[in-house]
């Protein structure tokens, strides 16, 4: 398995904070935010569409990342996600193991496992 560089992380991560937080930035902000991370245009294509300087561009864009961070740093929704994650294939794990028994303990158990598992997945609405 290739390991990421760190543009690919830090673009990774950029997009999971938009996906969670984009939104409440401001709209100018979160188009700029779009275009940069999303449809990787430059800062001179972006500041040419905006008719602004490229110093305004990174201006902006240093802005939404900060905002976006602190909006992870204190609702921690992304952090949340993965560990539900996490959780839900632990549990899937679980039930695969359970179901290859074939005894009743194991029956009653994947029967549990599976509702438990109904129950963290609807915890991430």
């Amino acid at each position: 398995m290739m390991e990421k560089s760190a543009t690919d992380v830090k673009s990774e991560r950029m997009s999971l904070l938009a996906d969670f937080y984009g939104s409440l930035l401001p709209e100018r902000q979160a188009e700029v935010f779009r275009r940069y991370y999303e449809e990787n245009f430059s800062l001179t294509e972006i500041a040419e569409e905006f008719a602004v300087s490229k110093q305004a561009i990174s201006g902006m864009l240093k802005k939404a990342r900060s905002t976006l961070e602190n909006y992870e740093k204190e609702l921690r929704l992304i952090t949340k996600h993965r560990q539900y994650d996490e959780i839900l294939d632990s549990i899937e794990d679980r039930i695969s193991s359970e179901k290859g028994r074939g005894d009743t303990a194991s029956k009653l158990a994947v029967k549990e496992l599976t509702e438990v598992k109904r129950l963290v997945a609807r915890l991430e609405l």
